[in-house]
């Protein structure tokens, strides 16, 4: 896309698109739960972790500050806002929720230039490229070192009643079981951002998505992923199950 577009229109659609998009999606007000007693609240309201995002040219980066069972769910629910709203925005992504170590430091040096300093690095960085890069299709994969990590803290609070686990993501629409196309590797079902439940998007928003800002679909490899997002689109679809829980437990609690 920023090869077929003039550098104005890059800004605008930037400007009007992706960064406004990827506020939204990450915003407390965008996060949202229910607490014990079965009233809807945003997260700030309950914790000040928040999900942090940080763009460079058309790749983005979120990350929570923590591996708290609180975090994964921030991270999976504005991971599934972000995907949703940038379809309709012509914007298809793909992506891997990892587990791992991250560091960020930013600095600027005193001057009359843009002398600005990042350095972003960390193996939860390397291992995400890495597992979105053989992805066919729009979505979103989580790691098996997340999952691995989540149910954990399920083991620890299963006595609790009401307690969230990743079967619970589930039948709330967040996560879904499917076997993601992949361009080498094992076939096999995978853990998924549900990013087309409970919303308006329909088939022909996934299509025009890929046409959106001078893009075409007249490539082998677009229109394979093109089809693949579509199969998920159908899958998700067909699926009837739903369960609606009236309050649920998340946060940490210490151990006794």
């Amino acid at each position: 896309m920023i090869d077929k577009n003039e550098h104005d229109k890059m800004k605008e659609i930037y400007s009007t698109n992706l960064t406004s998009n990827v506020k939204r999606s990450v915003s407390p007000d965008s996060i949202r739960m229910v607490n014990k007693d079965g009233k809807e609240v945003s997260l700030s309201e309950l914790n000040e972790t928040l999900v942090n995002s940080l763009i460079i040219s058309d790749s983005i980066i979120l990350w929570t500050d923590d591996d708290s069972s609180e975090s994964f769910f921030n991270i999976i629910k504005g991971a599934g806002i972000l995907l949703r709203n940038f379809i309709i925005g012509g914007l298809p992504l793909r992506g891997c929720i990892t587990l791992g170590e991250f560091s960020l430091r930013y600095s600027q040096m005193r001057s009359n230039r843009q002398n600005i300093q990042m350095t972003i690095f960390g193996k939860a960085i390397t291992n995400a490229y890495s597992k979105t890069d053989i992805q066919q299709w729009v979505g979103c994969t989580v790691d098996n070192d997340a999952i691995k990590k989540f149910r954990e803290w399920e083991k620890k609070h299963s006595t609790m009643s009401n307690f969230a686990s990743i079967e619970w993501f589930c039948k709330l629409k967040l996560l879904a079981r499917y076997k993601v196309p992949l361009k080498y590797g094992p076939l096999e079902k995978k853990y998924v951002i549900d990013w087309i439940s409970n919303t308006e998007i329909t088939e022909r928003i996934i299509r025009e998505a890929f046409s959106k800002h001078k893009k075409t679909v007249n490539d082998w490899d677009v229109r394979y992923k093109l089809e693949n997002t579509i199969k998920f689109y159908q899958f998700i679809k067909m699926k009837k199950t739903h369960i609606q829980y009236d309050a649920f437990t998340l946060r940490d609690v210490p151990p006794k």
